[in-house]
């Protein structure tokens, strides 16, 4: 896999091989559950890290594509808005406007061959995944989160990008699941530009990591705490921490609360000592705030944005390089 960036948009170049099984690609028409039965690419995309309004695109070997924009995970009520489900005009509608993709077979599709591979490329333009976020354009330095999942035999093969680690309270340890609607998981791209220096992706760090990190690790331990197992209520960041259903270590000199309205929402805050607070509420909608100095007074940025794990063994970060030529070749 590769990718590039511009002014515009986002480019990705893939390539999958088979040497023991077929490539299966049926769906033929726009905005079909691809997974469900072709093999297939699928691209998850948080431009604000808010995990609210992400995007989903999946293409077979046809260049059958289905885009859709997720509210929030499945997980946390949230919903598919796309051509498939809704027509123009009606509330769970949605659909890319700038997109290109292409797509091309090395040999028989359905058939096992010793060599089988196929390639798939897409250009994804800002303005799209964008849409209905907080999100800034790519910039260099700038970041967003993105993960990758290549499905094969219905589901039963399936390989990711960044491991879906996903913190889990009974256990008290991130624990990997087969759940690519975790947006909190997925890795990072973090653009740079093109013949510059820049760090490498293994020693790429979230610089927020234990603000977010933290959050997110209350948001699924109050979700198990709310539950008639896990005793029916809200804990306070202390009491979760007594039960290990929030890593001790993590929130060592963070500042943590949880409050609770009439009725029932709840916000989870945490804060660094560098003036970074990020919140997290029972809709799972996150985001964070940091503060930075000007001329010795503190002021404050607005960013969505989640961190995850930083053992970057296994949560990644992709260098994504400026592009400054506009490619061409690609289709519908």
């Amino acid at each position: 896999m590769k990718m590039r960036w511009d002014d515009e948009f986002v480019y990705i170049a893939t390539e999958m091989s088979a040497n023991d099984w077929p490539i299966t690609a049926d769906f033929t028409k726009r905005n079909e559950p691809i997974y469900q039965k072709d093999s297939d690419i699928e691209v998850f995309l948080d431009a604000d890290g808010s995990n609210t309004n992400y995007k989903e695109l999946e293409v077979n070997a046809r260049n059958t594509v289905w885009n859709l924009l997720l509210n929030r995970p499945y997980s946390s009520a949230g919903a598919e808005h796309s051509g498939r489900v809704a027509k123009p005009g009606e509330a769970m509608y949605w659909d890319v406007k700038g997109q290109k993709t292409a797509a091309k077979m090395y040999g028989s599709i359905g058939k096992t061959q010793p060599d089988g591979k196929w390639t798939a490329e897409m250009k994804l333009s800002h303005k799209d995944s964008l849409d209905r976020t907080g999100g800034v354009a790519p910039a260099v330095g700038k970041t967003w989160r993105i993960n990758f999942s290549r499905v094969e035999k219905k589901g039963a093969v399936n390989w990711v990008w960044s491991p879906q680690m996903i913190w889990t309270p009974k256990e008290g340890k991130y624990v990997g699941q087969v759940n690519m609607h975790a947006p909190d998981a997925w890795g990072y791209i973090v653009f740079a530009e093109a013949g510059e220096a820049a760090v490498s992706a293994q020693d790429w760090v979230d610089p927020n990591w234990n603000v977010k990190a933290a959050a997110h690790q209350l948001f699924y331990a109050e979700k198990l705490a709310s539950t008639p197992g896990g005793g029916g209520k809200l804990l306070s960041p202390a009491d979760l921490e007594q039960k290990n259903w929030v890593s001790a270590a993590l929130f060592k000199g963070l500042d943590a609360e949880v409050t609770q309205k009439s009725d029932g929402k709840w916000t989870a805050r945490i804060q660094d000592s560098n003036g970074c607070v990020s919140t997290i509420q029972q809709d799972n909608l996150h985001a964070i705030h940091c503060a930075s100095k000007l001329f010795g007074m503190r002021t404050v940025h607005f960013m969505c944005g989640l961190g995850f794990f930083t053992l970057l063994a296994t949560f990644f970060g992709y260098l994504a390089h400026r592009h400054k030529a506009k490619l061409s070749g690609s289709s519908d």
